[in-house]
């Protein structure tokens, strides 16, 4: 299944790669900042002759003084790194003596070019910006287990990046654990005339080969912890387009074979939570890996 993962995203094979650290500075409140940058280089061949590409992804790390943290918490974000530094989950988090590692990837930096005008160029090579993502993503991942052996390392897919997140994981054993907020239910939910998707979650030939819920098998028997928002009317829902009667709905799947049925549990009926209030304790609920529907031979 991750071979499969890796064709339909064009995950970047393998490339020559360096690495440079910054040094790092203390901040306010007893917080220390560090970061680092993995510059790689790709030779690809194309109709018009063969070029090199380089490529450079960069990460800060914030985490507490005089702390040996046991656990990491990758933030993948399409808001602005600064943003994403200053949120209250990324404080949550570091109270809780975790470190935070907040990446800036591809087209997320706020320069031009942007997601759309990437995504669709990479169509053309036959790569996705979302498999861009995962390649630089895995060697964030790389990197902060070389730094620090021995940690557990998150990805938390926010801010319209839990699918990312939940593939980068499928592919990339070096991940113990994933948790996202508010993320597609299935890739048939982008086939809208409503509601206008980024390109970088779109994914030529995906519904041929896998859906979501594949996904999160594939990253099975690493736990998967989901935060999801729904209407009657849409499975995921943005915060400008929220509704009335919109609803919080913890899900919980039991483990294949077990005699536990799935259940789901519902807060109240109330005006949903802001972003910056769902924390990582939301998160953590476990949905460890669905069962694939039996081939079924249709009656003579």
């Amino acid at each position: 299944m991750r071979a499969r993962i890796r064709d339909i995203c064009a995950v970047p094979a393998a490339i020559e790669s360096a690495v440079f650290a910054y040094p790092a500075q203390s901040a306010s409140d007893g917080i220390e900042i560090s970061g680092f940058a993995v510059a790689s280089k790709e030779h690809m061949t194309g109709a018009t002759g063969s070029f090199d590409c380089s490529h450079l992804v960069s990460a800060l790390t914030i985490v507490k003084k005089r702390t040996e943290p046991k656990r990491a918490f990758v933030v993948l974000s399409k808001k602005s790194r600064l943003e994403t530094l200053t949120s209250k989950r990324v404080r949550d988090l570091v109270d809780e003596d975790a470190l935070v590692c907040v990446p800036e990837l591809t087209g997320l930096d706020g320069n031009p070019p942007g997601e759309f005008e990437l995504a669709t160029n990479l169509w053309m090579l036959g790569r996705t910006l979302c498999g861009e993502w995962m390649a630089e993503i895995e060697r964030i991942v790389a990197q902060l287990k070389a730094q620090r052996p021995g940690i557990a390392v998150c990805l938390a897919g926010v801010d319209g990046m839990a699918e990312t997140a939940l593939l980068a994981a499928a592919i990339a054993p070096g991940v113990s654990f994933v948790a996202v907020d508010q993320p597609l239910i299935s890739y048939r939910d982008l086939i809208s005339s409503k509601t206008r998707w980024s390109a970088g979650e779109y994914l030529p030939r995906v519904l041929q080969y896998f859906d979501l819920a594949q996904i999160i098998a594939a990253i099975a028997p690493r736990k998967v912890s989901l935060s999801i928002r729904s209407t009657d009317s849409a499975s995921r829902v943005r915060p400008k387009s929220r509704e009335k009667g919109t609803h919080w709905r913890r899900a919980r799947l039991t483990p294949c074979g077990s005699s536990r049925r799935n259940s789901s549990t519902r807060e109240p009926s109330k005006r949903p939570r802001n972003d910056s209030s769902c924390s990582m304790r939301v998160w953590r609920l476990t949905f460890p890996f669905y069962k694939e529907p039996q081939e079924v031979t249709p009656p003579k």
